[in-house]
């Protein structure tokens, strides 16, 4: 997408690439790092790095913003080696796709606006789809602290301090009975 200028026609601006955020699939432990997913996501455009790293960490993949150019197909992965004749492949699934043509792979158009299904006449099948819908990306949440609450446990708890005068001692060891048991 081009930068907006307040001179500037609408008409002249143009919608060109956008920036997707790309989920790398298929990278071994060893090489899920920032850098190793910039050089691999390389070929779909340029790469955009943030300094949070909650941005990027999957469970089993690692995220990267691109901008990628809209004339062209999406990329659904590539072929990496790995040394001593070893190559793996590197899927590629992206998120929050508007609109995907699964027949050419644009994110211009759907199905049926798409010029192959058009000059074969409505004739090809879902089978004949060139990409398909693992492209998308399910939701990612960033991985956060697992904590476990168990209902009403401090409510007691804090309940028995204010309570009695013998536990107020242990309850400010605890760090409870702040208000009234603590006076």
């Amino acid at each position: 997408m081009s930068r907006y200028e307040n001179e500037s026609l609408i008409q002249d601006i143009k919608f060109d690439k956008t920036k997707l955020w790309v989920q790398v699939h298929g990278i071994s432990i060893k090489y899920m790092t920032i850098e190793a997913a910039k050089k691999i996501c390389s070929v779909m455009g340029e790469v955009f790095t943030s300094t949070d790293p909650n941005l990027y960490d999957g469970d089993h993949f690692i995220q990267v913003q691109v901008s990628t150019d809209l004339s062209l197909p999406l990329c659904r992965g590539r072929l990496i080696s790995m040394g001593k004749g070893k190559q793996v492949w590197i899927s590629f699934k992206y998120k929050r796709l508007p609109n995907l043509c699964y027949w050419c792979g644009r994110l211009t158009h759907n199905d049926r606006d798409c010029e192959l299904w058009i000059d074969n006449e409505n004739t090809l099948t879902p089978e004949q789809h060139e990409f398909e819908p693992n492209l998308r990306a399910p939701p990612f949440v960033a991985a956060r602290e697992s904590v476990i609450k168990v209902l009403r446990f401090y409510a007691v708890k804090k309940k028995k301090c204010l309570g009695t005068p013998i536990h107020r001692e242990s309850c400010r060891k605890d760090g409870f009975g702040k208000g009234k048991a603590s006076e």
